[in-house]
């Protein structure tokens, strides 16, 4: 018989001086050149956070300001970097988009693109 008690047991993680914490890596959207020409010329900065879905896993949001920091676009739930891709590239390549019919057209595509990851 062992003397062997397990309430005495401690586990304690430590980790070497001056370490930081790992952050997950930054993933960085491949802009077209229409894409980052727009950005460029109308000052637009975009903005790609990510959140962890119990259903669905990872889950993006994408979000575009104007160059006085207007957000112009928010698109949540994202299934797929991918998609986030497509739709930041779609967006600058179009960008500005001023009438309620561009604006109708956009959403439109926009949804189009986030389903066609869906069907996957």
């Amino acid at each position: 018989m062992s003397n062997y008690n397990s309430s005495n047991m401690r586990i304690e993680l430590t980790s070497p001086e001056g370490s930081h914490p790992v952050r997950p890596p930054v993933v960085e959207p491949q802009l077209t050149i229409a894409a980052e020409y727009n950005m460029v010329r109308y000052g637009v900065a975009y903005g790609i956070s990510s959140h962890f879905d119990e259903t669905y896993g990872t889950l993006y949001t994408l979000q575009v300001y104007d160059r006085n920091g207007v957000p112009k676009l928010r698109v949540q739930r994202i299934l797929g970097f991918g998609a986030v891709e497509r739709q930041l590239n779609h967006y600058l390549e179009n960008y500005p988009v001023r009438s309620p019919v561009q604006m109708s057209r956009m959403t439109y595509d926009l949804q189009r693109i986030m389903l066609s990851y869906y069907e996957d």
